[in-house]
């Protein structure tokens, strides 16, 4: 088999399923389970706007800015982690955000964003993906909670030996650690 593109949720089953062997995850599997993980890269959230969007210009977004836009989010169902830190991060800037459009991959947010259908919040790592007409800002600090992130891990079934397996683990990187003072308000963006 080859390579496989989607979502964490249907990933994770497909890993349990035997049907693939290693997988990127941005959601964790249930604790004792029959997948072990590894923790690459844990990242801030930033703000996705269209380039025209009257606080496009700043240099930090205080979010309650967004509070009257669109939202355009990756749905629960795909990646709950994302969808919920997302969800608790508006709350936390005092509104509940206005769902618009979900979509199931971030580069698919990223243009309905040029496209002017709405704002969203993803990972740092996203602003790598070069679309015109989108502007990607830090987060300003929230009041008193830590500041939202995203997790990316590697996942495969517990116990696989296999030299192909290992040797993917291996070249995969090393495992960082938590950061200090997580909050369990934001759960583990994915």
């Amino acid at each position: 088999m080859g390579l496989v593109e989607s979502n964490s949720i249907p990933l994770l089953a497909a890993l349990e399923g035997g049907e693939v062997d290693i997988i990127f995850l941005r959601t964790d599997p249930p604790p004792g389970g029959p997948v072990q993980t590894r923790l690459l890269a844990v990242e801030p959230m930033v703000a996705v706007l269209p380039a025209g969007h009257p606080a496009a210009g700043a240099p930090v977004l205080d979010l309650g800015r967004l509070r009257d836009d669109p939202f355009i989010l990756f749905p629960k169902g795909a990646g709950p982690s994302m969808f919920e830190t997302t969800m608790a991060a508006c709350r936390a800037a005092g509104f509940e955000p206005r769902l618009y459009q979900t979509a199931p991959q971030m580069s698919s947010i990223v243009n309905l964003v040029a496209a002017e259908l709405g704002v969203s919040i993803m990972p740092a790592s996203m602003s790598q993906v070069r679309v015109a007409g989108v502007v990607f800002l830090p987060l300003a600090p929230l009041s008193g909670i830590p500041q939202p992130t995203a997790r990316l891990a590697l996942a495969w079934r517990r116990g696989d030996t296999r030299v192909l397996v290992r040797n993917f683990i291996n070249h995969a990187g090393p495992a960082v650690a938590e950061p200090q003072g997580t909050d369990e308000t934001f759960p583990p963006a994915l």
